[in-house]
């Protein structure tokens, strides 16, 4: 999945028992976070998904600026209800620079 306007970490659904959206999953079944500022240069996306035994969301990719020849991965792990976790990392939302001190990162 990827994007070119909209910065986006992590794009994921809830489904009912009959296979419809889940409602009570971001009051749509759908979930878009934003991992870093707006930037028309960076295009990102996940990789893997993951359901925690507590049923929370963890959802990981990459975020690459485009200009710079640069790929961050980034983390984003969201509460049953499709709210992001801000007991992960404070606000849900976690980058790791491939080059520790790269810039754009």
């Amino acid at each position: 999945m990827s994007t070119t306007a909209i910065i986006l970490l992590a794009f994921t659904s809830a489904l009912a028992a009959s296979g419809d959206l889940d409602s009570t999953f971001d009051s749509d079944g759908l979930v878009t976070t934003n991992a870093v500022p707006f930037s028309l240069d960076r295009w990102d996306g996940i990789t893997s998904i993951a359901i925690q035994l507590d049923g929370k969301i963890v959802a990981a990719g990459n975020i690459d600026v485009l200009s710079r020849s640069n790929s961050n991965f980034a983390v984003a792990r969201y509460d049953t209800d499709g709210s992001l976790d801000i007991a992960f990392h404070m606000d849900g939302r976690l980058i790791l620079c491939q080059r520790p001190g790269g810039r754009g990162c």
